[in-house]
């Protein structure tokens, strides 16, 4: 039988309670306590996000942006306005500077406001990297709950359960390792980079796990079976914004941005860019 172990995201605990609030939101879009905005560069075709007005240099006006949100009857409508001074889009997001613009907003989103259930199984196979050569794990992760039990044996394949289709996850094992996520289906999105972080975290946290277990030695799979069941949303709330896109690196990287701290992230996957510096 498959050796379960339960974890708890450090935001999960109020999971439920950001799921009630979504319910009971306003017309406008806040809540009796709580209002989730998104934060990724405002998207025309969505009708979300932040819309960013330059400052006059010439008259030296304060730029100004917009939070536009979806209201209750799916139509596009203003949030919130307010004034800023930054010189470029770049240093708006890369210093979240929207988190005070709008003080009101008490969880973020980017590109999608995902919560749920999700499974991570420890690596079922090991290889090499085709670009690098470097030895490489593979395993799979769902979202949401299955329809079958997975029993963890070893002729048992977590993708040929019922329900939630199980997707895979690769370790690239590097200096620093590269960390390559699946997102869930029908809400994928690269701004969602809290909850491609947040899964990568999880399936680092899984292998190490396996090494204090003596699970995993020398690069072969070992004979103790693991997986996690985790609750993540990748809501995040304005006091956590800065841990949640520090300007350092961590101790792995995402095999998609390899060479961008999570705060250069931000920016990059919404097609930013810092300007140029003068000569």
């Amino acid at each position: 039988m498959a050796n379960a172990e339960t974890e708890t995201d450090v935001s999960a605990p109020a999971v439920a309670e950001q799921l009630r609030e979504a319910e009971n939101k306003h017309p406008a879009g806040q809540s009796s306590r709580e209002l989730m905005a998104p934060g990724h560069l405002y998207n025309p075709r969505t009708g979300t996000g932040i819309e960013w007005l330059r400052p006059d240099s010439e008259t030296g006006e304060p730029g100004r942006v917009r939070l536009w949100s979806r209201r209750w009857n799916g139509k596009a409508a203003v949030l919130a306005e307010a004034e800023h001074h930054a010189g470029s889009p770049w240093k708006y997001w890369y210093n979240l500077e929207f988190a005070d613009s709008f003080p009101q907003v008490s969880h973020w989103w980017f590109g999608d406001a995902w919560t749920g259930i999700v499974r991570i199984w420890e690596p079922q196979a090991a290889g090499r990297d085709s670009e690098s050569g470097a030895p490489m794990l593979s395993g799979w992760m769902r979202f949401g709950l299955a329809d079958t039990a997975y029993t963890g044996k070893a002729d048992a394949d977590p993708a040929s359960v019922d329900g939630a289709p199980a997707l895979p996850w690769t370790v690239v094992l590097t200096n620093p390792p590269r960390v390559s996520i699946p997102q869930p289906p029908m809400c994928v999105s690269p701004v969602n980079l809290p909850l491609q972080f947040l899964l990568a975290d999880r399936v680092m946290e899984l292998l190490g796990m396996l090494v204090d277990r003596n699970g995993y030695q020398n690069g072969m799979l070992g004979d103790a079976f693991l997986d996690v069941e985790v609750a993540l949303t990748s809501l995040v709330r304005r006091e956590d914004l800065h841990r949640a896109f520090p300007t350092e690196f961590g101790p792995w990287r995402l095999d998609s941005l390899p060479g961008l701290t999570p705060r250069e992230a931000l920016c990059r996957v919404q097609g930013l860019a810092p300007e140029p510096q003068l000569p």
